[in-house]
This record gives C-alpha cells, structure tokens and sequence, in this order.
C-alpha cells in the first residue's frame, strides 16, 4: 500500500510541477506537441468530411432542408 501511494505521490508531484521538480522538460514538451499535432490532424479531417458530406450532413439533421416544394407555376398548369 505505501508503495503505491509513493508512486501516487511522485507522478502527481511531476504532473503538477515539471519544470521546477522533474528532472527534464523534454517529455512534457514531446507528449504536449504529440497531443497538439494529434488534435490538429483530427479536427483537419473532421473538417474535410464534413466539407466532403456536406449535404448528407444536413439531410441527416434537417430532413426537411433541400425537398423541394410544389411549383405554383406547374401546379396552376396541372389544374
């Protein structure tokens, strides 16, 4: 039990303080450039599909967006 709340204790220590009582800045500044990359090239593709399905998009939100309605024209015609 005191084992694991030394290693509690250390990893909250270095989360909450790296520059100052870890021992070196290099894997924070790797893990906070791999997590920004890592989002930036998700929320890219994000944003592609849905310029890509654009249209499904909004069928599938509003059904109702895009039907066309009766054509007055046509439907005086057809009387």
């Amino acid at each position: 039990m005191w084992g694991w709340l030394t290693v509690v204790n250390e990893v909250s220590r270095l989360a909450s303080c790296p520059f100052h009582c870890g021992g070196s800045c290099l894997p924070w500044l790797f893990l906070g450039l791999f997590v920004g990359l890592f989002g930036g090239v998700l929320l890219v593709v994000f944003l592609c599909l849905v310029w890509t399905f654009r249209g499904e998009v909004v069928r599938l939100i509003y059904p109702t967006v895009g039907v066309p309605g009766p054509r007055p024209r046509l439907a005086r015609y057809l009387e």
